[in-house]
């Protein structure tokens, strides 16, 4: 089964990383796979199990037709379209919404609320395309469609246990699977129950700061978080960037709980605001935000970003004059910000970095939400906020960059250094190798050990660990949580110099590229 469930997955993936959403874009009607974006969800590859690869594709040639039939005007023709979907899935509940729309236009109120019923019995829990649904409009006034919105929060919360039972069937034991119904988030990972605790509290503490400083929308919808097994990690081509979230099926997937993970997260409470707003917003402030979050602090409720590698990599591309003119950066469209991510991502940061800087993100951010019709790309609500015309705005962006302090990557000589070198893993730094004689060494720590924590920071990429160490002097004493066969322990670290030997080498070995 597990087999099948992957390949079906693989099946319906488009062939971008990040889905961009696709809200406000009236055209379309919900689909049964998505459009040229991430991997579909797990409940859907889960609702076409037992179909044959004729079947499904039979569904798919079916979906586009009604929605050409559709876009036409043809609501006779689309319907008949829906109905022969729906008798070779009838779970299908995209389809069942599609066809009470269709209804709807047809001036049949009755047979629309009934295909509503049925697509939320179905599991269709976009109550926030229901609401503002042109189509729609003729039920707005009857009891029948008050009934339908009074089912929103149970069918919510039947959506959420419905995506863990399809959870389970596509990954079985090897996760750790919960739901939590008051920060609506469903959970399969392969970490332990006290990274699991702590990864809600560190989701919850970055959706806090990201509605307090800037998203004036909160989920409706519940958001899946899946941190897979190792073979499935290796047998899914879109995890070799670190992750993805899956914009139609509310999903995100990460190698690790942390930068990635965080990254992902972003993206999932900027859609829902976006739903909300009924907008769609260019990649680069899509990317901006996300980028802006996964190197970050929350605590406090409020967002703040931490230096990261982004920035050696864009002050490079500075220096040899590759970044992209605003003009130009504002319009991209994402095939083309991908074709171009090497500086695309990092400049998305550090644009949005710069406004925070200035004590304006929040204030940009609302300034460009109100004023998204006559300026989809941010260029003037940047001009309204800061009061100088856009070309000024970037020179001196231009100028805040090049004078940022890069990251630092090496530790030279007689710095105060930990005494150890590791990798990424699932949730923390796996020991790879102890100096010998270092603070480490002394402490106890071994190779095969995971250091999940140094003091009250949870440490999950190397950068958090170059932050650490570099606040700190030979003769600091750090504690140093780890795992070690399964089990937690704590030791106590005293900062030695660098030798000259060590000087030229990296802190920490990067065993996966930065999120995108």
């Amino acid at each position: 089964m597990k087999r099948l469930l992957i390949a079906l997955l693989m099946a319906l993936c488009g062939a971008c990383l990040l889905a961009a959403p696709t809200v406000g874009k009236k055209a379309s009607k919900p689909a049964l796979e998505p459009a040229s974006s991430g991997p579909a969800g797990s409940a859907r590859a889960v609702g076409l199990l037992g179909l044959t690869d004729q079947q499904i594709q039979k569904l798919q040639t079916l979906q586009a037709r009604s929605t050409k039939e559709y876009q036409a005007g043809q609501f006779d023709q689309a319907k008949k379209a829906l109905q022969e979907m729906l008798a070779i899935s009838p779970g299908e509940s995209t389809a069942w919404y599609n066809l009470a729309c269709v209804e709807s236009r047809l001036g049949n109120q009755s047979g629309a609320l009934a295909d509503l019923n049925k697509a939320l019995d179905f599991g269709y829990a976009d109550f926030r395309l229901l609401e503002k649904d042109d189509d729609l409009a003729a039920l707005r006034q009857t009891s029948g469609y008050k009934q339908v919105l009074a089912r929103r929060d149970k069918v919510q919360q039947q959506r959420a246990g419905q995506i863990e039972q399809d959870l389970k069937a596509l990954f079985g034991q090897a996760c750790l699977y919960e739901i939590d119904h008051k920060d609506k988030l469903v959970f399969a990972t392969t970490v332990d129950q006290p990274t699991l605790d702590d990864l809600k509290a560190r989701l919850r503490k970055e959706a806090a700061a990201l509605w307090s400083d800037l998203f004036a929308n909160r989920l409706e919808q519940y958001v899946t978080v899946v941190v897979p097994s190792a073979d499935y990690r290796t047998n899914n081509p879109f995890l070799a960037g670190g992750g993805y979230y899956d914009q139609s099926a509310k999903m995100l997937v990460a190698r690790q709980v942390g930068m990635v993970l965080q990254h992902e997260f972003a993206h999932a409470l900027h859609d829902a605001d976006q739903d909300a707003l009924g907008q769609h917003h260019p990649i680069w402030i899509i990317e901006g935000f996300s980028t802006l979050c996964e190197s970050a602090r929350f605590d406090g409720g409020h967002l703040a970003p931490l230096p990261s590698q982004r920035l050696n990599l864009l002050q490079s591309l500075q220096a040899r004059g590759r970044l992209i003119p605003w003009s130009e950066f504002f319009k991209l469209e994402q095939p083309a910000y991908l074709q171009k991510a090497v500086v695309s991502y990092p400049q998305s940061r550090y644009i949005l970095m710069y406004l925070y800087d200035k004590g304006v993100l929040g204030k940009w951010y609302r300034a460009y939400t109100a004023g998204y019709r006559d300026d989809p790309g941010g260029g003037s609500a940047m001009e309204k906020v800061l009061g100088q015309p856009l070309a000024r705005i970037e020179s001196d962006w231009k100028s805040w960059l090049g004078g940022l302090t890069p990251l630092v990557t090496a530790l030279p000589a007689n710095h105060a250094y930990l005494g150890v070198r590791t990798a990424m893993d699932t949730d923390g730094l796996a020991v790879e190798q102890v100096v010998g004689g270092s603070g480490a060494d002394k402490a106890g720590l071994q190779r095969g050990d995971v250091i999940t924590r140094i003091e009250q920071d949870r440490v999950t990429e190397p950068e958090a660990l170059l932050l650490i160490v570099d606040a700190h002097q030979v003769g600091d004493k750090l504690e140093v949580v780890y795992r070690r066969d399964g089990k937690y322990l704590s030791t106590v670290v005293t900062l030695q110099a660098m030798p000259a030997t060590l000087s030229e080498r990296p802190r920490a070995a990067r065993t996966s590229r930065p999120a995108r």
